[in-house]
């Protein structure tokens, strides 16, 4: 068990030498982390980087001396490096100290770039974000500046556990400058999260999300706009046809069609005003003298 428990603590503090010297001899890559697994076939030691290019190095230079000195530092037999490209790197505090400290070496004011990072932080989608720069920052006389936004335990389980911390020395112009960035977790579940489960009731309301509320939005506006299309072609239908306006022959046939048409109905009203004459008949007198 001792033996056990001596190896993982040589391999753990061996990895965190080698986390210090790659942050030092990768500057400007953006190192974010590396992952040593160990193989039937040798170490193979995956490292995480926000700039690939600039950790690789010209023609893979950087990559050789870095293998080099793995084997011959460190003691890893039969390395092979990897360099892999770090998803989201917004929320690595490494990378963003470093980011800060190149910053500060241009000229920046320290305000700017530290609130600037913090609100880059909490965009990609961090529950808090603290920053605190120690040093020369306005005067000669040393001094500490913090910028917080969000939230960031600062004891027990959740800092342990949900709390990242990076931390970078700068030499700017004013002085020497200590970074340290605080970032926690886009996930991280505290323990005063609670979630409240109840059956609907008719005075119960539906509180929905900003993106369901733009999306339920969008399709009230679409619904609208269908009922008022259909609208319009009903209104189309009902209004009546017009009338096309006809031309001086067209009344002429009319007029002699009307014409010949009374014409019929006198004829047939005479017709029948004619007295039918029937004679009479002989009575029995002028029979009886005869």
């Amino acid at each position: 068990m001792g033996n056990l428990i001596k190896q993982f603590t040589e391999r753990r503090l061996r990895q965190k030498f080698i986390e210090e010297y790659l942050r030092k001899e990768l500057v400007g890559a953006e190192f974010g982390g590396l992952e040593i697994r160990h193989t039937s076939m040798g170490d193979r030691v995956v490292i995480r980087a926000g700039r690939v290019g600039l950790a690789i190095g010209r023609r893979g230079r950087n990559i050789k001396k870095v293998t080099e000195d793995l084997r011959n530092l460190f003691g890893l037999s039969d390395v092979q490096v990897e360099v892999e490209d770090l998803e989201n790197p917004e929320l690595n505090p490494h990378v963003m100290a470093e980011r800060v400290a190149i910053s500060l070496q241009k000229g920046r004011h320290f305000r700017r770039t530290a609130h600037g990072t913090v609100r880059r932080v909490i965009a990609a989608g961090a529950k808090g974000c603290e920053i605190r720069i120690a040093g020369n920052v306005g005067s000669e006389r040393a001094r500490r500046e913090t910028f917080r936004q969000g939230y960031v335990a600062k004891c027990g389980h959740p800092a342990e556990i949900f709390v990242k911390e990076g931390f970078t020395v700068v030499q700017a112009r004013r002085g020497v400058m200590g970074i340290t960035i605080k970032i926690m977790e886009p996930d991280a579940k505290l323990p005063d999260d609670i979630e409240i489960i109840a059956e609907p009731t008719a005075k119960s309301k539906e509180v929905l999300s900003p993106q369901d509320e733009a999306e339920l939005q969008s399709r009230l506006e679409e619904d609208e706009e269908e009922v008022a299309a259909a609208v319009d072609d009903l209104e189309t239908l009902a209004e009546p046809a017009e009338v096309e306006e006809t031309t001086s022959d067209e009344n002429g046939e009319e007029e002699e069609a009307v014409e010949a048409l009374e014409e019929l109905e006198e004829e047939s009203e005479e017709s029948n005003e004619v007295e039918l004459e029937i004679p009479e008949e002989e009575t029995t007198d002028d029979k009886e003298g005869e």
